[in-house]
């Protein structure tokens, strides 16, 4: 397994990094939908420059075969199959947690608890530094619009959760730091299968929503974007047995 490193030219813009018989790597930048939605998205986007993309229906039709979303405001990797048979095999790597999503992000302290917010009871893994935090729970919508996910904790009382534990690490990268007078950290997360606003869910819960999230936190520094990022997927084609590991540079600097 070799891992490839790419540069993108503009972080506000989409670009294909990665063409290969299997997959396109892609990146989206903040501001886009992954797939429907008002305005542009990058499923259309690719389709309109790979037409044969739009014979792949992906989760759902007309997607181009895209394997997973990113929320509006993150940017980073996404992947897309060109055949049939990948996307069905890599749903099936997916579903059995065997494809590694890797991102970053800035975030900052917040001791209010948000409305619907079970108590949360961390998981330490055996790190001797023990700063891996594991995170985990099913989700269920919430608010006006359904529009916010809460988490659900085993034994709850929620109606109408997932059936599935959806499960985030979380390993501080740096300690706090004061960013006109906000305690700001910097933290890598890793996910399996992924659920709506799961990151972001479970980094409010933590008690640190990611910095300039407009439903989990606020806008601290309303000239930047979120600061969230998909960083790195890596996953082994079970079609062929090779393994590919993406990653892209750290590209949240000063919180732009």
């Amino acid at each position: 397994m070799t891992e490839e490193v790419f540069s993108i030219n503009d972080v506000d813009a989409p670009e294909i990094l990665k063409i290969h018989d299997s997959h396109l790597l892609v990146y989206k930048p903040p501001k886009m939908h992954s797939a429907g939605g008002l305005g542009e998205n990058i499923s259309d986007w690719l389709m309109n420059k790979y037409p044969e993309q739009s014979k792949l229906s992906g989760h759902k039709a007309h997607e181009g075969g895209l394997l997973n979303r990113l929320d509006y405001e993150t940017r980073g990797l996404l992947l897309f199959a060109r055949t049939d048979e990948f996307f069905s095999a890599m749903l099936n790597e997916q579903n059995n947690d065997r494809m590694v999503k890797e991102y970053s992000a800035y975030a900052v302290r917040n001791d209010t608890v948000l409305p619907g917010f079970p108590p949360l009871e961390l998981k330490k893994s055996p790190e001797p530094d023990g700063k891996h935090v594991i995170i985990e729970s099913a989700f269920r919508a919430f608010g006006r619009g359904r529009k916010e996910v809460r988490p659900v904790i085993p034994g709850g009382s929620a109606k109408k959760s997932t059936a599935i534990i959806y499960k985030t690490v979380i390993t501080l990268q740096k300690p706090a730091l004061f960013h006109d007078g906000k305690d700001v950290c910097f933290f890598r997360i890793e996910i399996t299968r992924g659920f709506r606003h799961q990151i972001r869910c479970h980094l409010a819960w933590y008690g640190f929503p990611v910095l300039n999230d407009p439903v989990y936190g606020k806008k601290d520094f309303p000239e930047t974007n979120m600061a969230l990022a998909a960083e790195g997927l890596e996953f082994t084609n079970p079609l062929n047995g090779e393994t590919y590991q993406y990653r892209l540079p750290v590209i949240m600097q000063d919180f732009g």
